[in-house]
Parts: C-alpha cells; sequence; structure tokens
C-alpha cells in the first residue's frame, strides 16, 4: 500500500498470521526478507509484562495463588453440567493423561489446558511461530 506524504512515498506492509500453526514450520521467506531489507521500522505485536523484582513477586504471590480455582473450592465435574464434562473427561485423558491431582480449576482454565495440550499433541503451537522468524529476519535484515 502506497501513502502520499508530502511529495514522498511511504510503503506499509502489514504481516497477517494464522494460528494455530505447526511448530516446526518451514516458510518461503524470500518475500518477507526482501520487505524487511527496505524497511525503515519494524512494529511488534503488543505483549506485556510486567516488572515487579524479587520483592514484588513475592508481595503479589498470595494474590495470585487459587486464581485458577473453582470459588468454595468445587470440583469441575460440580460446577459444569454432565454432559459437558462427560465430553470433557475422554478427551482430557487423551490429550492431557490421566492425572490424579486436583480438579478445582475453572471450566475456563480446564478448556485452556486441554486445548493447548490438544494442539501440541498434533505438532502444532496455539502462538509464537511466526513472530520469532520475522524478529530472526529482520535482525539479518538490519
Amino acid at each position: 500500500m502506497t501513502l502520499p506524504s508530502a511529495g514522498h512515498d511511504h510503503v506499509l506492509w502489514i504481516l497477517g498470521t494464522h494460528g494455530p500453526l505447526p511448530k516446526k514450520l518451514r516458510w518461503r521467506s524470500t518475500e518477507l526478507e526482501a520487505a524487511l531489507a527496505a524497511s525503515q521500522e519494524i512494529v511488534a505485536p503488543v505483549s506485556m509484562r510486567a516488572d515487579v523484582g524479587p520483592l514484588g513477586g513475592l508481595t503479589l504471590l498470595p494474590s495470585l495463588v487459587g486464581l485458577r480455582d473453582n470459588p468454595g473450592g468445587e470440583r469441575l465435574h460440580e460446577v459444569v453440567p454432565a454432559d459437558l464434562y462427560a465430553r470433557w473427561l475422554p478427551l482430557k485423558e487423551r490429550y492431557i493423561g490421566r492425572d490424579d491431582g486436583r480438579r478445582e480449576v475453572a471450566p475456563i482454565f480446564a478448556a485452556l489446558e486441554l486445548y493447548e495440550h490438544a494442539l501440541r499433541k498434533s505438532g502444532l503451537e496455539p502462538y509464537g511461530v511466526v513472530w520469532p522468524q520475522v524478529e530472526k529476519l529482520a535482525r539479518k535484515a538490519a
């Protein structure tokens, strides 16, 4: 896309990505390498990180304990409909395994855990496949 600006042409490339993708994705990057080599600026995806230091981490820890758990310590089968739990259980055993660990986890976290394990067992990654390659190519082009 070319945008006119005070007599100068500026080109904006937007890299769209898909996910999940194969963990060991091999791709043809010739066009991307050329675009990165001609770029003046690369804008990375938004990410967040909290740098709270060791003491800050210790003070936050008590508030995070139990965040994944159901209030009142109810087990997963007590908080989701029986038919949904019956569908979830064989999938959990297939992709996560037969763990005898706590199952007081909140439904959203149980679903996320199942999703991520199923993807990885299938050779897919939910995120983080494309951008590390783009960063590598950008460093090479700089």
